[in-house]
């Protein structure tokens, strides 16, 4: 099977679309995986690049905490008064990940990654907001997974995962408008995340989709003045990938996300 063209040139293009995805701007994890589960004692390396934009909230009660300097004092990034203020957030990543099924129980997944880019964007009144990341941060996680139905040439599977993860980057570069200053916040975020997954093969070709239920923790730290902000988000969002078979041990992948998180992954996996 994958001596024929059709399948190189599959190969090809899904390869194509993982490096550029570690470089594009379009946070829920990613579910890179169909229904079906892995056999016992079967282990498995994969390679994802991803990008992503969501919007994260922050709640906070003293502005004061978070400032940046200029010449001559300080300027506060937020308002002094009660608030809570939404941001868009979009983030490119490089991950590596492994994935074992030691026994015909679950399934489990340990990553890291890379964060390639990284940028906050808010309004204050007329005035567009933003705080980046010049430097590359770092993110990790785990998953859980378990069979609900196996699948077969004539039934659908179905699978649970549910994971954490964690990306940490420093915030260094601040622009309110046409001004650049020089930042010095920390960002935390922590995602809780369960999904279902349903798949279905044809022959070398496995759709999956299905849909995932959220709950991150958003943090941001000002090193000068040791405040603080947090906020909390809870999303639904829908996705929709395919799998394709190269090999009997090597698969590319491409995965979408939608409404309340807009993300496309991509990537290859390779099982022994």
């Amino acid at each position: 099977m994958s001596n024929k063209p059709e399948i190189k040139l599959l190969r090809a293009l899904m390869l194509m679309a993982f490096l550029c995805s570690g470089f594009l701007f379009v946070q829920a994890a990613e579910v890179v995986s169909t229904a079906d589960m892995d056999e016992p004692g079967l282990k498995s390396i994969l390679f994802m690049g991803r990008v992503a934009e969501s919007k994260p909230k922050l709640t906070f009660s003293d502005g004061d905490s978070i400032q940046v300097p200029v010449s001559g004092g300080s300027v506060n990034l937020f308002s002094n008064s009660n608030a809570e203020v939404e941001m868009e957030q979009r983030i490119s990543s490089l991950i590596g990940a492994v994935e074992f099924r030691p026994s015909e129980g679950f399934q489990y997944r340990f990553k890291f990654g890379q964060i390639r880019s990284f940028e906050l964007e808010y309004s204050s009144g007329s005035q567009v907001n933003k705080l980046e990341s010049t430097k590359d941060g770092y993110l990790w996680g785990l998953s859980i997974a378990g069979r609900i139905a196996p699948g077969s040439l004539v039934s659908t599977a179905i699978r649970w995962d549910l994971g954490y993860t964690q990306s940490n980057v420093e915030l260094d570069r601040f622009q309110g408008g046409n001004v650049v200053y020089t930042a010095n916040q920390s960002w935390r975020q922590e995602e809780i995340q369960g999904s279902i997954n349903f798949s279905r093969r044809w022959k070398w070709i496995e759709p999956f989709g299905g849909i995932k239920l959220i709950r991150v923790m958003n943090k941001m730290s000002d090193s000068s003045t040791k405040g603080e902000i947090r906020g909390t988000n809870d999303s639904v969002s829908p996705f929709v990938g395919v799998n394709v078979g190269v090999s009997n041990k090597e698969s590319v992948y491409v995965e979408a996300s939608f409404i309340d998180e807009e993300s496309v992954s991509a990537g290859l996996k390779f099982s022994f």
